[in-house]
Parts: C-alpha cells; structure tokens; sequence
C-alpha cells in the first residue's frame, strides 16, 4: 500500500498553511485564557484545531493505493562482477569499484525489496551464488578474468523475469555475451562501474599496453618483442622497459615518455635458448607517484621450438613439376608450411597455403618485405619480366640474411627467362647465359659427383644416381629435359651434373644441381625441368621415394636444419601458446610413413594433464590433409597443461610427443582498465533492458519497484470522503461559535 493525494495543492503547502492558522489560533486563545474556566478554555482550542484538520484533509484529499499482491513475487537476479579489476579505485584516495558496489548494494535491496524475489550471483570468469550481504562482504575481488558471457548463461539457467547486471565492462575470455544477451529473451539492466581512466584530471599512469609477440619462436634465431607503452601524465620521465623469460631478463631498453597521445613502440631483441613453452613478460617498475601500478606488467606465451620451414614456391605455367611439388611433397610434409602460386594467366595467380596469416596474397611482391615470412623460396618457370619493385633486391637482401634460394631450370627460367641482367645472376651458383641459351631435350639420368655423394642432400639416396665411375645400383627413371646454364662460381660446389651435356667453355659435364653459401644464407640451381618421373615409378615400385628424399633434403638443407629423420615419425603442436579461459583449445598431430609421406592409418591417443587431472581421448584424421590429426577440448581450467601424443601406425610404435600450453595468464584482468560502456550497453539494448553508470544506479531500483508495482491491479480508497468531513468542519464551527456566545466572547 501507498499513500498519494488526489488535490493539485502541494501537502507541504497545506501544512504550512495550517500550521500557520494553528499559530494564529493558539495565539488568539492564548489572550483569552484568564477569561475561562481551564476547562472551558480547553474544549474551544480543542474544537479550533479539530476545524483545521478537517480543512487540511480537504485541501489534500489523501489516497490509500492498495496493490493486489501476485501468487509468488518475481525473480530478480542481481549480478556482481568481483573479477580482479573491480580493484581498481577512478579516483584517487577513494573506495575501490567493488566497495563503491558494496556501499550502495544495501539500498538497492531495500528499494526493491516489497515487489521482488532478489538473488545474488558473483561472478569473473565463473559464476557463484551467494546467500545474503553478510557473505557477499567476505568475497574478495580477486578473480583472474572476466566472463560477461558466463554472468549471461546464469542469467538463461535461471530464467528470473529480469536481471541486473554490475560490472566496469571487462570481457577478456572467450564467448559472444551480446549475442547471448539477443537470445535470452530476459531484460538485462546493466550498470556501469567505473570511468574512462584517459579522462580523468590528474590521473598519472604508465601503461603496458601490450606485447606483441609471435606464438611460435625458432630456437637459437634472433627474435623481436614489441612493447606497446601508453603514459599519461608522465612527460619527460624515463623509463627501464624490461623483456623477461619466465623470470630471466632477456632484453631490456629506456623509454622517455612524453605529453602526446597515444603509444610508444618499444623494440626488444632476444634469442630464445630453449625449447619449450615459455612466459614472456614486459614490464616497467612502478613510479612513485603512479595511480594504477597493476597495469604496468604484459605477459605472453610462445612455444619455442625448430618451427616448420615455411616455403614459398611460384611457377609462371601450370606444369608437371608444380603439381608434383604440392600435392605429392609440400602438402605431405608435416614439417613444412608453405604458400604455392602458379600463373593461370598473365599476371592471375592461382594459390595454394598451409599458413593462415598468408590467405589473402594473390599477386607477386613488390617490396622488400615479403620474403621475411619464409625460410625457402623456390623460383620456378617465371620470366624476370613479372617482378615489380624491390622484390628481387629485396630476395638477395633476405638470402644475405640467412634464407636459402632454389632456382629451378625451365622454358622461361634461369637464362632463358631473362634472370642474367637480374640481382639473382651474382648469387646464384652457376653463371646464367642468355635468353636464347636453350634447352637440353635428350633425356638422361643425373650423375652424381664426388662431393654430392658425401652432400647431405642426397644421404641414404646414392644408389639412385650413377657416379662418374660407377652406374646407379637402383634403376632410376630419366630425366626429360634441362635448362643449360654457365660453369659453377668458384665458391660453389657442384653435386650433379647432366651427361647429355657439356658446360659452356669445357668438356666436362653441364651442372646440374650445384649449390653455393651468400653471406648467412644459401643458393641452389637445379636445372632440371621436373622431377615428378621420380615420384610416379618409385611409388609403384614401393621402396622409399628418392622424389620424397631429395627434395626433403634439399629444402631442409636449404633452411639449414637438419637433413635426418625424413622417416617414419609423429610431431604434435597446439594451434596456439596460450588461450583465453573458455576458449577451444586444439591439439593437432602429424605422422609420416617410412617413406616420409604424410599418413591417416595411424591409432593415436592424446593425454592432457593439468590443475584439475588427466584427460585422455583419441584423435582423429582431419579431411583433405593426409597425415594430419586434430582433437579439440573445451571448458579447461586455467593453468599450464602438458600434452603427450603417442601411438602406433601398422603396428610399430611411434615415438611420442610432448609439449605444453595454457590457459588463461597473469594480470589479464589489468590489460584494459577503462570502463567498457559500449559493450555494457550492446548487452542491455540486445536483451531489452538499459544500461545506467553507477552513479544513477539508485534511480534505476527505484523505477523497477514503480514499474512492477504498476503492473499490478490497485485498488484506491479516499482517506477523508468530502461530505462527512464538510459536515464535521461545519458542526465544529458551529459548537466553537455557540460556545463562545454563551461565554460572552467575541
């Protein structure tokens, strides 16, 4: 039941004016009381004040509205968010944003007390009931990230009429909560805590923004950090920014900061010594007089380890060699991630990658910059007339640096294809003749040399391949063609060479496949204009593939790893270092036959343990990538969990493999401070709620209890019916005026 007034006149007005005539009246009685017997005196004061109640009551004409209560109230689910940056306070010297939450919570429970069921749920990356406010003021906002997506499930198990939920906006693990708001078909009231932190007067505050940072690193090969710096406040401060390993310091440089807006870009240099996964940490020491000094550390995981040698190969025509390379060695390869581009038509380029980050290329660089995403690069039969810009300065740059370059022989390579007047003609093994240099059409086994039978390009493969002095062991199918090029440079070394022809100058045999070291990196010229005879008769035949062999070796060489092991073998990686708590972890598992070619007859089982247990399930092969295996988890704690991936293929035992990972990381909660509003109120509008600051919160519980209260059947019943009370106004008057005549006053 409420009490309202029916008159236009203010009851604060009304009351005022009567207190004004009781005055008036108590005043005028007072001046009369040694005229009257005390009880005489009484009765007409008495009388006096009844007359001015009964004009008040008609003044404001007051209203009992009496609402039908329902058969049970309704549910209203209140969630609390106590993840770890509700620690934070937006302005110095005051209550954190949780405290802030704490002070106020009383009042709201109050004001919506009489028309609603209220739960309380605390949540950060999970969600907790809690019974009343004396267990709430035991939480403590610690938890290490924030799920808005979770606090929105609760609110779908639950299924209350309507939900408010407090929270600074913080979503940093994994699912869509706007999204999930859209589906719930449950208003949400969101409300803000906290402040944009960049406005604040005063603030000052150094910010490691973040790192960014590769998930894979290669072992023992120099890599770059990049710290991203933000500081308000702070001009002319200089600043240690450090790089760490786990807890070793592996880089560090200074930082003066400075009044502009927006982050400063911080270098830091490293090489990784050890294999495994690692937790990398930028951080810069708290200042004296910083306000937030959680948010000046940045950590991120990367799994170091000998990276699969990433390959770019391109051929100008759609030819024997191209199809023979991808889909019968690059996309075998477990240990090989590659993007393949052939011209279909000049200057449209059909593609083929293993390697995400690299989809959207379609067309031959320009710049420099490009080949830095490779180890190998393979320059098949494409004139030297479609390179534009820097690209091939920028390839010898990349060589010099440590790549490794393979020429292939073909109509429009090598010579023929113009490469003689190019940057490559001075690091390339062999000297390169003309463009009317022509072709070797007979066709012929390549003989190996000396020093090819002792290179590890061609280790466990000699038999293949006819010496000088001796004929090949194991028969091998010929050759078609080559391109002819120049004599070998003089600090390269030569490993086959082509019988059907004689090098240019000389009586001795044209090379073949010679190969030579540029500045940290390597060259090849492989004259050759396919190899794929290779591949089709020793597949039928059934014994190791030297097409597999030879061009496994030639690559690894080329990147410099090593050259063993092309045999029977299992690797295993996750799709990342590190995953956001909720988000879909994957483990994929790559297994290679004797012959090194990529499998799916393999039985393999993987082993996940972690902070809460084992888990063990079996993985399976996945679509069009033979020897490819993949298994997902979901819902996985967070903590650094070890994998182990074993099995068997054709009954041997494969050698296991191990590796590790986590979930979740450190100061999560502190990467961004600033209160979220956009997404606080994508969620309410997405839901059919709104969203109000902290600030306005009051007011919101307010119009909840009006607005469920309004929704209710009331009944009004007028406190001072008119007539009755007229009549008793008058009856009073009257007796006060009989009276006074009787006792002769005036």
């Amino acid at each position: 039941m409420t009490l309202t007034h029916e008159s236009s006149v203010s009851p604060w007005a009304a009351l005022l004016f009567a207190a004004g005539a009781a005055a008036l009246s108590g005043y005028t009685y007072y001046r009369l009381r040694g005229l009257l017997a005390s009880h005489h005196w009484s009765l007409l004061v008495t009388l006096r004040l009844t007359a001015l109640m009964a004009l008040l009551l008609l003044l404001v004409r007051p209203v009992a509205t009496v609402y039908t209560a329902p058969d049970s109230a309704p549910q209203l689910l209140l969630l609390l968010d106590r993840s770890a940056s509700m620690q934070v306070s937006d302005v110095a010297g005051n209550e954190d944003r949780w405290h802030a939450v704490l002070a106020r919570l009383p009042g709201w429970l109050a004001a919506v007390r009489s028309s609603f069921a209220t739960r309380l749920v605390v949540f950060d990356a999970q969600t907790r009931p809690v019974r009343d406010l004396a267990e709430l003021r035991s939480v403590e906002p610690d938890g290490q990230a924030t799920s808005l997506a979770a606090a929105i499930r609760a609110v779908a198990e639950g299924r209350p009429q309507l939900a408010v939920l407090v929270s600074d906006g913080i979503h940093n693990t994994a699912g869509d909560p706007r999204r999930l708001a859209a589906e719930l078909g449950v208003p949400i009231y969101t409300v803000g805590v906290g402040s944009s932190l960049e406005d604040r007067a005063g603030l000052r505050d150094i910010q490691v923004v973040d790192i960014v940072l590769p998930a894979e690193l290669p072992l023992r090969n120099r890599v770059q950090a990049k710290a991203m710096v933000e500081a308000v406040g702070c001009e002319g401060t200089v600043v240690e920014v450090r790089l760490t390993e786990d807890e070793t310091v592996v880089a560090t440089a200074t930082l003066e900061l400075d009044a502009l807006k927006g982050t400063h870009e911080v270098l830091l240099e490293f090489v990784p010594e050890r294999e495994g996964l690692h937790t990398y940490t930028v951080s810069i020491p708290p200042a004296p007089f910083e306000s937030i000094p959680q948010n000046n550390t940045k950590t991120a995981m990367a799994r170091v380890s000998a990276r699969r040698i990433r390959v770019f190969y391109v051929e100008g025509t759609l030819r024997a060699e191209y199809g023979a390379l991808v889909q019968h060695f690059l996309a075998r390869d477990p240990d090989i991630a590659f993007l393949a581009m052939v011209q279909i038509r000049p200057n449209l380029f059909m593609k083929r990658t293993t390697i995400p980050e690299l989809q959207a290329v379609s067309t031959l660089p320009e710049g420099a910059d490009f080949w830095r995403n490779f180890d190998v690069v393979i320059l098949g039969d494409l004139d030297v007339t479609y390179w534009r810009g820097e690209a091939l300065r920028g390839l010898v740059r990349w060589l010099r640096d440590g790549g490794g370059l393979l020429a292939l022989g073909g109509y429009h390579a090598l010579g023929p294809g113009g490469y003689a007047d190019s940057p490559l003609a001075a690091v390339l093994p062999v000297a390169l003749l003309d463009r009317n240099a022509g072709q070797v059409e007979e066709p012929f086994v390549p003989q190996l040399t000396p020093a090819g039978a002792a290179h590890p390009i061609f280790a466990g493969i000699t038999d293949y391949f006819p010496t000088e002095a001796e004929p090949a062991r194991v028969s091998l199918p010929p050759l078609l063609g080559a391109t002819r090029v120049g004599p070998a440079r003089p600090a390269a070394t030569v490993l086959l060479v082509c019988p059907a022809a004689k090098a240019a100058g000389g009586d001795r045999p044209m090379p073949l496949l010679a190969v030579q070291p540029v500045g940290k990196g390597r060259s090849a010229v492989f004259a050759a204009d396919t190899t794929r005879v290779w591949y089709q008769a020793m597949k039928t035949i059934g014994r190791d593939s030297p097409f597999v062999r030879f061009w496994g070796q030639l690559l690894r060489w080329l990147a410099n790893r090593d050259v063993s092991g092309l045999g029977l073998s299992l690797t295993a990686r996750t799709t990342k270092a590190w995953y956001r708590q909720g988000e879909q972890v994957v483990v994929e598992a790559e297994v290679r036959d004797q012959e090194g070619a990529g499998t799916d007859e393999a039985d393999l089982t993987v082993t996940l343990s972690g902070p809460t247990g084992s888990l063990k399930a079996k993985l399976t092969p996945v679509g069009d990538l033979p020897g490819r295996y993949q298994k997902s988890f979901t819902g996985l704690e967070p903590g650094r969990y070890r994998v182990v991936v074993a099995g068997t293929l054709g009954g041997e035992t494969l050698e296991s493999a191990e590796l590790e990972f986590e979930v979740g990381r450190k100061n999560l909660e502190f990467d961004q401070l600033a209160l979220n509003e956009p997404l606080l109120i994508e969620i309410a509008t997405a839901s059919g709620g709104q969203y109000v600051h902290l600030t306005l919160a009051d007011r919101l519980f307010r119009e909840l209890q009006a607005r469920e209260q309004g929704g209710r059947i009331a009944r009004q019943i007028q406190l001072a019916w008119p007539p009755l009370i007229w009549a008793l106004f008058a009856a009073v008057l009257c007796t006060e005026w009989y009276l006074r005549r009787r006792w002769r006053l005036r």
